[in-house]
Parts: structure tokens; sequence; C-alpha cells
């Protein structure tokens, strides 16, 4: 709200200031009032602009913590029930029945090339009057760093297994595999075996009443 208050402020100066300009007779001029006027403008663009920013990124928070389910299914949640979700991305078996369903984001982290080292030809290292020692150059290293990424996509949660469906590195895991869960940060850690899965879940809070209510079964 404070960008929009500020660019509508900056472009009424912009107005008034290239007004001015039009109607002062020339004789009064000093060169500067044009100038004085297109920074207004600049202002009021860049104002704008910080705006839209702002009210997109709150759109996109907004969205990414809503779900696919319905505020009774949440309040169910809330109160320690189950609900009953139909019409989920996965075939189901017989027996089984989602309960959670949402968007997510995958955190995977790997040890990756961030780099190399620059290769050097040696220095002088001057050790006694009119002697020298030179070192010898480096070769040129790789530089490997701990680098996460995350993958976006969507999450179902059924009596069975955590299903997270994506482009990239979804995954299929079993309930009766998981031997642990955390919360890390913002995310919800869930280790299965040798397997450790880290997860961001729109309404994380209620994603993970639900899956330590069906883990626990």
């Amino acid at each position: 709200m404070g960008w929009k208050i500020g660019g509508a402020i900056s472009a009424i100066l912009a107005v008034v200031a290239a007004l001015v300009t039009l109607t002062t007779a020339p004789e009064y001029k000093t060169g500067i009032e044009w100038v004085i006027a297109v920074i207004f403008a600049v202002l009021a663009i860049l104002c704008f602009w910080r705006a839209m920013k702002v009210s997109a990124a709150k759109k996109a928070k907004l969205a990414a913590n809503q779900t696919f389910m319905t505020d009774q299914d949440l309040e169910q949640i809330q109160a320690g029930g189950l609900p009953v979700l139909t019409g989920v991305p996965v075939i189901l078996a017989d027996g089984e029945t989602a309960h959670f369903f949402g968007p997510a984001r995958r955190y995977i982290t790997k040890t990756k090339a961030v780099g190399r080292t620059g290769s050097g030809s040696g220095v002088s290292v001057r050790v006694a009057k009119g002697v020298s020692v030179r070192t010898g150059g480096g070769a040129s290293r790789t530089v490997y760093d701990d680098v996460t990424d995350s993958f976006a996509g969507q999450v179902v949660l059924t009596n069975r297994r955590i299903v997270f469906l994506a482009k990239q590195n979804g995954f299929d895991c079993k309930l009766d595999a998981i031997s642990a869960i955390a919360p890390e940060g913002d995310r919800l850690l869930i280790q299965a075996g040798a397997k450790t899965y880290r997860l961001a879940v729109a309404q994380q809070g209620h994603f993970a009443k639900v899956l330590e209510m069906v883990a626990r079964k």
C-alpha cells in the first residue's frame, strides 16, 4: 500500500512540475524544471513497479499456503480427525484412503562443484640479501560445496504412503518405512530407512498432524 501511495504522490508532483514548466514564462525558467518533472515521473514508475512486485509476492505466498482441501477438511484435522478426500491425482489401492492433498516443495542437498581455484605461477621469497627462493605454482583445483535445490510439486498423504508428484525428483514413500519425523526450520524431515525426504508443505502443521496420526496407526 505504501508503494502505491508513494507512486501516486510522485505522479501528481510530476504532473504539477510539468504544468508549472509549461505555464512559466521563458524569462523565469532556470532550465531545471523539466529535470524535476522527469525525476518525479521516474520515482512514480519505480514506486508502482515496486508495488506490483510486493503484491505479486503476497499473492504467491498466499497461494503457496493454500491446500487443495476445504476449510471443513482442515478443521476436521485440527480437531484430530482424518478427512476422506476424493479426486486426488493418485491411483489408490483397495482400502487406501487419501487424507491430505496440497502443494509442496522438496529440498535436496548435494555436494557439487561450485568453482575452481586459479592456477598460480609461484612467488619469490627473499631469504637473505641477494638470495631468493621461488615456490612452485599450484595447479587449478575444483571447489566443492553443499548446494540445495528445490523442486515444486504436489503431495498426497494416504493411510499407507506419501506420494510427492513432481516433474523432477518425485517419490512414493510407504508409511511403514518411516522411522522418524522431525521439523527442520520451515521444512519437515522424514526419515525412511536410508532415505531422507525434506518437504515444505502448504498448511504444514495440518500435514504433520495427519502424518503423525496415520504413521502411528
